[in-house]
């Protein structure tokens, strides 16, 4: 019996070191495989992303295509809305001018119509003295000759009683000079002192 044992020994033994043979490998090698495995693994998941990202892509430029239509659209409304604002201010400024005359018209008032407030003015108003002293020396000369013609026409078209007396104490009318040829006709004098 202790020599079934022994034989049996040597054959685990010779067994165990046959697996030492076998396991042995080559660390460089294992280490890229290892390192290989890594990138591929990594490989897949960065191509996972691509694809993820290419369908927020897709997703994103659907999106935008819509929202640039909608866009347009709401450029249209608001256009719209602007100018619908506008006709209804103008008409409810004419209706409540309406709604003023029709209360103008029943009172029997006159139109008034409503003025902006003043404002003033940014630049000044500079005075110019040479330009005023002209236009005035220009109407002093066009109204003393419009006056003096005026009072020469008049003159000559009114028939003015004769201030000056003759020899003879009448007045003449013309006037005759003395030695004169022409005939002068007497015009009797009114006044009560003189002899007539």
């Amino acid at each position: 019996m202790t020599r079934s044992r022994t034989f049996e020994k040597p054959s685990l033994l010779s067994r165990h070191c046959s697996q030492e043979k076998t396991t042995d490998v080559n660390p460089v090698s294992q280490e890229l495989e290892q390192t290989w495995a890594k990138s591929r693994v990594n490989l897949k998941g960065l191509e996972a992303h691509r694809d993820v990202i290419a369908a927020q892509k897709t997703h994103l430029q659907d999106q935008l295509s819509k929202l640039e239509k909608q866009t347009a659209d709401y450029d249209a409304l608001q256009s719209q809305v602007t100018e619908d604002q506008r006709n209804y201010d103008l008409y409810a400024q004419k209706r409540d001018q309406a709604q003023i005359d029709e209360a103008m018209d029943k009172e029997r008032f006159l139109n008034v119509a409503i003025a902006d407030a003043p404002s003033a003015s940014m630049v000044a108003i500079q005075p110019r003295p040479k330009l005023y002293l002209a236009l005035g020396l220009l109407t002093a000369v066009i109204l003393s000759v419009g006056s003096s013609l005026l009072a020469e026409m008049s003159a000559t078209l009114s028939i003015r009683q004769p201030s000056w007396r003759g020899r003879s104490g009448c007045q003449h009318w013309p006037p005759c000079p003395k030695g004169d040829s022409f005939t002068c006709f007497r015009i009797p004098n009114n006044s009560p002192s003189e002899p007539g």
